[in-house]
């Protein structure tokens, strides 16, 4: 829900709105921001892979998840030059 909040600037005291979750402590900026967080306490995914059928709370997840289906591979190992279509695969490939 909206709250305001006092935040200290350099010029004083200013008012600003922020957006709580009302199932946990998270606050956002914005209200795409919060409805964008409560998909992660319903369980919502209204975006679906329409190759595998998937589905993801978040367009951008949706998005990284089709390079899998094309062969998009944009992360590689400075090492032994493997390629990952997702930097977390990359950081874990590095820390074995």
């Amino acid at each position: 829900h909206k709250t305001k909040i006092m935040k200290q600037t350099k010029r004083g005291l200013a008012q600003k709105t922020v957006y709580k979750c009302n199932l946990c402590i998270k606050v956002f900026q914005k209200p795409s921001q919060l409805m964008r967080h409560i998909r992660v306490h319903t369980g919502e995914k209204p975006f679906t892979c329409n190759v595998c059928g998937r589905g993801f709370s978040q367009k951008s997840s949706l998005q990284i998840h089709n390079w899998q289906h094309v062969g998009v591979r944009p992360y590689s190992c400075d090492k032994c030059n493997a390629k990952f279509s997702q930097k977390g695969n990359l950081n874990a490939h590095i820390l074995r």
